[in-house]
């Protein structure tokens, strides 16, 4: 049954959202000025409508329900009107003398030239890290930047005016983490909760200068402590993603560093499909990852390792931090986070 005071209810809402004599602050559009009907910004689709209120609003609706337009373009052409969806999320033309279109850029939630996605994150395609997202807003959570011209989900930790990218978590072992070496390569997980950012996208973070590693952890009684290393590095695919800290404070104990068999310092990255550790053939099925059920940058074993099977307490296969914990006690949380110096 046709609902007509319901239709109503909408179309005052479109109305309201897309005005093109009286946008307000709270609508949904904002103009953007007049552009040439020539120029392309970025143009998803344009078809033709009666002049008149009523096809400028249906053409805002048509916006509103594609999630990939962010402005609309209504437009006067020598033979009819034009109303055209577009993708871009500035007017990159800026304001032309004479123009045949109006311009209204749906109005947004994130900052500078920030857009919302699909996923509903705030997107920032001209951000290369969370030091330029922090430029913007000081909300910590996640955001899409652009890492190597690759574009990625990333969570941005701002704290006491630092900006951190977070690298992995774990919290509740909704994610597996006995993964094959491309799913460490390119990352898995969902960077709110539980998440490998992808150890691509971390070598080309220590690269542009993420040179701080700071690793939080929390057993199940909520102790909490913390190890932080001054300078950290990441090999490209080439070596491994062979590991490097050095510089170690906090009170966790330091897991990595040292010379011993099982230091995990200096080794490149193993996962059970990818063996690159120097586990002997009679120990641990000749397999540190397989054995340790996660990639990690196993020697012969390890003295921590954070992407073990949660919740496992025998030894060395839970979430390890051998320096607070030992081996026998699988860890509740952890969080390893890089920043710029």
């Amino acid at each position: 049954m046709f609902d007509e005071s319901a239709s109503c209810k909408f179309l005052l809402f479109v109305l309201f959202a897309c005005d093109t004599s009286a946008i307000s602050p709270s609508s949904n559009f904002v103009y953007d000025g007049d552009v040439q009907y020539e120029d392309n910004n970025n143009t998803l689709s344009e078809v033709s409508m009666p002049p008149g209120q009523a096809s400028t609003i249906s053409c805002c609706i048509n916006c509103l329900m594609n999630t990939s337009c962010k402005a609309v373009e209504i437009c006067l052409t020598p033979s009819e009107n034009k109303c055209r969806l577009s993708k871009g999320v500035t007017n990159t033309t800026g304001t032309a003398a004479g123009a045949t279109c109006k311009r209204y850029k749906m109005k947004d939630k994130c900052g500078g030239e920030g857009y919302t996605g699909s996923n509903g994150h705030c997107i920032y395609d001209g951000c290369q890290s969370c030091d330029c997202v922090g430029v913007l807003t000081h909300a910590s959570g996640v955001y899409g930047i652009t890492i190597g011209g690759n574009s990625k989900l990333v969570y941005c930790s701002f704290e006491n005016g630092l900006s951190w990218t977070v690298i992995q978590r774990r919290e509740d072992g909704s994610e597996n983490f006995n993964r094959t070496w491309t799913d460490y390569e390119l990352g898995f997980g969902s960077p709110a909760s539980e998440v490998w950012l992808g150890n691509k996208y971390t070598h080309q973070l220590t690269v542009e200068g993420h040179s701080v590693l700071r690793i939080e952890l929390e057993d199940f009684s909520g102790n909490k402590r913390y190890a932080e290393y001054s300078s950290f590095s990441l090999a490209d695919v080439t070596d491994n993603y062979r590991i490097q800290v050095t510089g170690y404070t906090g009170d966790a104990g330091d897991s990595f560093s040292g010379p011993c068999t099982k230091c995990n310092n200096g080794m490149p990255f193993s996962t059970y499909d990818r063996e690159n550790d120097n586990a002997p053939n009679d120990m641990y099925y000749g397999h540190c990852a397989q054995w340790a059920k996660g990639g990690w940058w196993f020697n012969a074993c390890h003295r921590s390792n954070l992407n073990g099977w949660y919740g496992d307490s025998s030894y060395a296969q839970g979430i390890t931090w051998e320096a607070w914990k030992g081996f026998y006690d699988s860890l509740k949380s952890s969080t390893m986070k890089i920043r710029k110096l």
